[in-house]
């Protein structure tokens, strides 16, 4: 005889992120769950926003390196903007922000901004979005820099890179998690396009660039060890030129970061089927552990000492 374990999603409580397991013998049925919750929900702290009008020098709490500058037109509608970099080769900038959270470390953020990749010849070499804490007081390219995370919008191929560009890639602590590959012409753009990056506090990133998702709930893996190091860090943008180049302009830049972390599940407990007397178990992976508790329940009724990820029912 067997057993048939059925996981299914719907909750078996009201509560933070509940999950249910239906299991459904031959002859009888009844239900395991789990409820899997966290001390709070993420709350909003730092900010920074600037469109870039006001000025053509740095905005408080920023600074520019290299070829970096502030001009008062050239953005959305001619206003002011950001410009990284210009269609001259052998250009190399950043714009750097201070900590916006006075030391604090951060699980998540949201970054919005409008930007302008474009070069009516070979475009190169790209520009990139950081957020780490090593962060140097210097200008990098479009591979980013640091330890922590970077955004990668990559237009140029230079022979040696895995996957080969142009591309959009997200990477960690000099990793490539993920990889869009594009075409120049799905890449660039002579006018501004949108840019929404949202990392939520349970690990998972949501991505939009010029009207596309690129990624919907990515859970990004090696975050656990980005959170458990509680290290301060900054925003920045780089950019480059080489012998081919390109504008890269920036506009109508905001940005918000979590201070609390969410619990985010990244992989559910699997349907399983189990010969009579043999063990049943089932795991459910947590992408931010961080104050995360777990209790399984059977028949809505917690089962006594099951509080960790893993739950084993002996002899089936």
């Amino acid at each position: 005889p067997q057993t048939h374990f059925l996981y299914d999603k719907s909750p078996t409580r009201f509560g933070e992120d509940p999950k249910g397991i239906t299991m459904m013998p031959l002859t009888r049925c009844f239900q395991i769950g789990l409820l899997l919750a966290a001390a709070s929900l993420s709350a909003r702290a730092g900010s920074f926003s600037t469109n870039f009008d006001s000025t053509t020098t740095a905005p408080p709490g920023t600074t520019l390196y290299g070829n970096a500058a502030i001009t008062a037109a050239g953005g959305v509608g001619d206003s002011g903007c950001l410009k990284l970099i210009t269609a001259i080769g052998g250009q190399s900038s950043s714009f750097i922000l201070d900590d916006l959270d006075a030391g604090a470390p951060i699980f998540g953020f949201d970054v919005a901004y409008d930007v302008l990749l474009y070069s009516s010849a070979t475009p190169a070499d790209g520009m990139s979005l950081c957020y780490g804490p090593d962060l140097p007081n210097g200008t990098w390219g479009e591979e980013g820099t640091g330890s922590g995370l970077i955004f990668s919008f990559d237009t140029y191929d230079n022979g040696s890179e895995t996957p080969l560009a142009p591309s959009i890639d997200v990477a960690l602590g000099g990793t490539k998690l993920a990889t869009i590959k594009r075409t120049i012409a799905t890449i660039t753009t002579n006018s501004f396009v949108h840019v929404h990056i949202h990392l939520n506090a349970d690990g998972s990133l949501n991505f939009d660039y010029r009207g596309q998702t690129l990624f919907t709930n990515f859970f990004l893996p090696g975050y656990q060890n980005m959170v458990n190091a509680a290290l301060p860090g900054r925003f920045g943008f780089g950019a480059r030129t080489g012998g081919s180049s390109e504008n890269a302009f920036v506009d109508n830049l905001q940005i918000t970061t979590f201070l609390l972390p969410l619990v985010g599940i990244s992989q559910q407990p699997f349907s399983q089927t189990v010969l009579q007397g043999d063990d049943a178990t089932f795991d459910v992976r947590v992408a931010n552990t961080n104050g995360a508790t777990y209790q399984w329940l059977s028949n809505s009724v917690p089962i006594v000492g099951a509080t960790s990820q893993t739950l084993t029912i002996p002899a089936v």
